[in-house]
C-alpha cells in the first residue's frame, strides 16, 4: 500500500485555480530524492536513515492518504461544513479566494472578466468593457469581502448555485409518488418553507475545483443527503468566457448515483437548481455617458417571452394555476413585440413598478416582481432563440439571454433596504463617483434585477396538473443551461 500511494503521489498532476487570469497552473509531484552523502559521520547518518527518513515518509504518506482517497469531507451531508472553514466541505481551494477569467473580442477593444469563489460555485463579478473608450462596468451585485456569503445575517445568494430544490417547497416536505415516502426538510422561510434547498444548501457549500483554464472554469460538489433530501447527487457547474460576440455560458449537470438498496426508487430525488445572479448593468454609476439616470435597474428596459405566470398566495407559493397575462399589465413584459423576436425598445422596470397591480407580487406589503414567468415556447432552440432582453439607454449594454429552462424567475430587489442595520453593503466598484449619500453605501430597493432561470416551482407538489416530473434517477441526469450574450446598443 505504501509503495502504491508513494508512485501515485509522484506521477499525479493536480490542477489548481489562481487568482490571475494565467491558464491553470500545475504541480507535479517530484520524485523524493535524497542526496548522496559520504558517512564520514557514522553516527550522524545511522540516524538520519534509519529514524528520520522514513519516519518522515510516512508521514508523507499518511497525509498523501488523507488527500488522495475519498473522504466523508469530500461531500455535502447534513451538518458538515463546520471546522476548516476555508476549505468547507472539503474543498480543494480556499473557498473564499477570488480567481478570475476572462475573454477578449479581437479587433474591437470589447472584454470581459469574471470572477467566481468555490463557496457556492458563486460569481462575484463580471466586469464588462463594451468599447474602446469605455471603463469596466461591473454587472453584477456581490460582496467585497468574500466571507461575507457565508457570514451575513441574511442571505441574498449573490451569484451562487441555489440547490437541492431552487425556489420553494410548500410546507418544507414532499412525497414521492412511486413509493409514498414523505421527506421533510428545514423549513428556512417564515418557518413555513424550503427556500432554495434550505439553510445549508448549495449556495453555502464548498465546491471543488476541476479544471481552470483562462476563460473557463468547472466545479463540482457531491451531495450526499444534505437537508434530508434523497440519494446522492454529484452536480458540475461550468463558466465559460466566449468572444464574437461576448458571452457568459453556464452549464449545471448533475447524476444521481445509484443506491444501495435493491429499490431502484430508493434513489429517486427532486432535483431543480438555478443561478441566483443579481444583474445591474450600469454598475450602479449615474449619468454615465453624461445621459443622466440614476444607475439603478429599475431605468433598465426589459423584454421577456412570456405570456403566463405562475400564480402564488402570500407566502409565495405556487396555488397550482398558471395564469394568463393581461396585455401592458404589471407583468406583461412582452406584448411590446409582436414575435418571438425581442424589440428594439421596451418598457422599463421603472414603469411596471409603478402600477398599483404590483403590489403584492412579492408578499403581502410588498410591492415588485418575486415572479416566475412561463416562456411561451416550450421547443426552441435553445442555442439561438433569445427568451429575455434586458437593456440599459445610460451604459448602452444589452444581454440577451437563451436557455433551455422552461420558466425566468424575476426578483426586482424589492426587500433590500439601504441601511446599515438590514441592508447590503455594496462593493467598491458599485459605489457612485463623487461625494455618496448614506443611502448609496448600501444596494437599494429595485437597485438589480434577479435573473433565475430555472424549473418548475413547488413542482413536486403538482407534477400531476402540470404534466411534469421533478424527479430524478441514476437512468434520468438532470441539465440546466444559459447563456448571457453582451452587445452595445445601437
Amino acid at each position: 500500500m505504501l509503495q502504491r500511494v508513494l508512485h501515485r503521489l509522484q506521477t499525479t498532476r493536480v490542477s489548481l485555480p489562481t487568482t490571475d487570469s494565467s491558464p491553470s497552473s500545475s504541480l507535479l509531484a517530484s520524485n523524493i530524492r535524497t542526496d548522496e552523502r559520504r558517512r564520514t559521520n557514522a553516527p550522524l547518518s545511522t540516524l538520519l536513515s534509519a529514524i528520520l527518513l522514513p519516519g518522515a515518509l510516512l508521514a508523507l504518506s499518511l497525509l498523501t492518504l488523507v488527500y488522495l482517497l475519498p473522504s466523508a469531507q469530500d461531500t455535502l451531508e447534513p451538518g458538515k461544513g463546520k471546522g476548516d472553514w476555508k476549505h468547507r466541505n472539503g474543498s480543494n481551494v480556499d473557498v473564499f479566494e477570488r480567481f478570475w477569467i476572462s475573454t477578449k473580442e479581437p479587433g474591437t477593444g470589447r472584454e470581459a472578466k469574471a470572477a467566481f469563489i468555490a463557496l457556492g460555485a458563486t460569481m462575484t463579478d463580471f466586469l464588462l468593457t463594451n468599447s474602446p473608450s469605455a471603463s469596466p462596468i461591473d454587472l453584477v451585485l456581490g460582496y467585497e469581502n468574500t466571507t461575507s456569503y457565508l457570514t451575513a445575517e441574511q442571505n441574498a445568494y449573490f451569484g451562487a448555485v441555489v440547490g437541492r430544490y431552487a425556489n420553494r417547497i410548500a410546507n418544507a416536505s414532499f412525497t414521492d409518488p412511486s413509493t409514498g415516502q414523505t421527506t421533510h426538510l428545514p423549513a428556512n422561510e417564515r418557518g413555513k418553507t424550503t427556500l432554495h434547498g434550505g439553510t445549508s444548501g448549495y449556495s453555502r457549500a464548498g465546491w471543488k475545483v476541476r479544471e481552470r483554464t483562462g476563460d473557463k472554469v468547472v466545479f463540482s460538489l457531491r451531495d450526499e443527503g444534505a437537508e434530508g433530501f434523497p440519494g446522492t447527487v454529484i452536480t458540475t457547474a461550468t463558466y465559460t468566457l466566449l468572444h464574437t460576440p461576448i458571452r457568459l455560458r453556464t452549464q449545471f449537470f448533475s447524476r444521481v448515483l445509484p443506491s444501495n438498496s435493491s429499490s431502484s426508487a430508493s434513489a429517486r430525488t427532486p432535483i431543480m437548481l438555478s443561478s441566483h445572479t443579481y444583474w445591474n448593468l450600469d454598475g450602479f454609476q449615474r449619468d454615465l455617458g453624461g445621459k443622466g439616470g440614476s444607475g439603478r435597474a429599475e431605468e433598465h428596459e426589459v423584454w421577456v417571452e412570456a405570456e403566463k405566470r405562475v400564480e402564488v398566495d402570500d407566502d409565495l407559493i405556487p396555488t397550482g394555476r398558471i395564469v394568463s397575462i393581461p396585455p401592458n399589465s404589471a407583468c406583461d413584459f412582452y406584448s411590446s413585440s409582436t414575435s418571438f423576436s425581442p424589440p428594439v425598445q421596451a418598457p422599463t422596470l421603472g414603469e411596471k413598478l409603478e402600477m398599483d397591480e404590483m403590489r403584492g407580487l412579492c408578499g403581502p406589503g410588498c410591492t415588485g416582481l418575486d415572479t416566475a414567468f412561463v416562456l411561451s415556447r416550450s421547443e426552441r432552440d435553445v442555442e439561438k432563440d433569445v427568451v429575455m432582453r434586458m437593456q440599459s439607454r445610460a451604459s448602452g449594454i444589452r444581454m440577451d439571454i437563451r436557455t433551455n429552462q422552461p420558466l425566468i424567475h424575476l426578483f426586482s430587489s424589492s426587500t433590500f433596504s439601504p441601511t446599515s442595520s438590514s441592508g447590503f453593503p455594496r462593493k467598491p466598484s458599485h459605489l457612485p463617483a463623487g461625494e455618496l449619500a448614506e443611502d448609496e453605501r448600501y444596494y437599494p430597493r429595485y437597485g438589480a434585477l434577479a435573473i433565475e432561470q430555472e424549473g418548475w416551482i413547488d413542482a413536486v407538489h403538482h407534477a400531476e396538473e402540470w404534466g411534469v416530473d421533478p424527479f430524478y434517477s441514476p437512468e434520468r441526469p438532470y441539465s440546466w443551461w444559459s447563456e448571457y450574450e453582451f452587445s452595445q446598443l445601437d
